[in-house]
């Protein structure tokens, strides 16, 4: 060390050249690192989703959630599991243990959900999804006093255009309710004609579904045949045939049903300064900055959002976390800066003024200098990440057990299970 000192204090140049050395690099690493709010974390849970329209909270946990307890409770890896049960949803939360595999964990649940044979009749498909966490950068509120379904075409108009920019990779509206198409038919009705329920929830599921009809191949190429008969409006359901006779004659769906193009009957209605109104909302994934989000959908609004809206409708951003973030730049600069000069006026105390002054730069330097060392460790935080203590600890826990399970012990504060019993050593 005292060579080093001496080295650099006989040739002040090579001294120089490193300083800017760090310097160009310390502004170079910082310019690439991710500008966010708050950071991401790996949650480490999977979260599985069945809806069973029309049931009680006690139906759904006796025919939805007891079942789903019953087959992953035993999965290795499960630390935890939380279920809530509402009216036409069951919704189980199962919470893995530190440092476990979410890719592997979330197929192998996935593998028992789809063995599960036992649901009730009308259950829909479970959706088994990895449980994630994302920013939220900006909220763009659309109102007006217009139709709730202008609204929601509007809103989804600026999801599609912020979606296909490269800067930002999800986006989503918030705020309105979810397209319905109700078909009402009276039991008056259904007696006049002597049909059942039965017979036109069937007919109307045979005729709006799409259907493979194989391929077809030639000289040339394949090609594939399929039917198209999916139906996605009022006017498509109105045409579905329900009953036909030997004379010709046909009974369509609309001559018997009241058939409604709207939105699910729930308890949502959302105001923006008094007006109704549908949200966007744009999130930060990944390695995106959000500064460069906020330019971008401001720029966007100011170009093509706002000028393109009709009559009566406004567009305005609501929630802006990017002015957030400029807010502790600017509060970390000024500490910075309050700092350094508080660190001169304490070592000129003590030290000649001179000698003083380069020890300061010496301290900037080292903070400026820091973000360069990004190009070639881990982050901070993840080497201080409890997840990358458990990782390194199973990897090496084969060449040295005792020393590494007792850190990760230490590390993590959990307690053994009786599915993986582990001794003292």
């Amino acid at each position: 060390m005292n060579r080093a000192i001496a080295w650099t204090a006989a040739h002040p140049v090579a001294a120089n050249l490193l300083m800017f050395l760090i310097l160009a690099g310390g502004f170079v690493g910082g310019s690439t690192v991710v500008q966010e709010v708050f950071p991401d974390s790996d949650l480490g849970a999977v979260q599985v989703r069945v809806e069973y329209l029309g049931a009680s909270p006690e139906e759904v946990e006796e025919g939805i959630i007891q079942r789903i307890e019953e087959r992953v409770e035993s999965i290795e890896g499960v630390s935890q599991i939380n279920s809530t049960a509402s009216e036409g949803v069951g919704v189980v939360f199962i919470e893995l243990n530190l440092g476990e595999d979410v890719s592997k964990r979330l197929d192998e649940i996935k593998a028992e959900v789809d063995r599960i044979t036992t649901f009730p009749a009308g259950a829909e498909k479970p959706e088994v999804t990895e449980v994630t966490s994302r920013s939220r950068v900006i909220d763009i509120a659309v109102t007006g006093d217009v139709p709730e379904k202008t609204l929601k075409e509007l809103a989804n108009r600026i999801k599609d255009d912020l979606s296909s920019m490269p800067e930002i990779s999800f986006v989503q509206v918030a705020g309105v309710r979810d397209y319905e198409i109700s078909i009402e038919v009276s039991n008056d009705v259904l007696r006049s004609y002597g049909l059942s329920l039965d017979q036109v929830a069937m007919a109307i599921r045979r005729a709006s579904l799409d259907l493979p009809g194989g391929r077809v191949d030639t000289a040339d190429e394949e090609i594939l045949v399929r039917v198209k008969g999916q139906k996605y409006d009022r006017d498509d359901f109105a045409g579905i045939i329900v009953r036909g006779a030997r004379d010709g004659s046909t009974l369509r769906l609309d001559q018997i049903a009241t058939i409604r193009d709207g939105f699910q009957d729930t308890d949502l209605t959302s105001l923006y300064n008094g007006h109704p109104a549908a949200f966007v909302q744009v999130f930060r994934t990944s390695d995106e900055q959000v500064p460069e989000i906020v330019d971008v959908v401001q720029a966007y609004l100011a170009d093509v959002g706002v000028p393109s809206m009709p009559r009566g409708v406004h567009v305005e951003i609501w929630q802006n976390d990017g002015d957030l973030l400029k807010s502790r730049f600017n509060l970390l600069r000024k500490n910075g800066f309050i700092g350094l000069v508080l660190v001169l006026l304490a070592l000129t105390l003590f030290l000649d003024l001179r000698l003083s002054w380069w020890v300061a730069v010496g301290i900037a330097l080292s903070f400026i200098g820091s973000p360069c060392s990004r190009s070639f460790s881990p982050s901070a935080s993840w080497w201080t990440t409890p997840s990358w203590w458990a990782r390194t600890s199973s990897r090496s826990e084969k060449r040295e057990p005792g020393r590494w399970r007792r850190r990760l012990r230490a590390l993590s504060g959990s307690r053994c299970r009786s599915r993986s019993p582990c001794s003292p050593r």
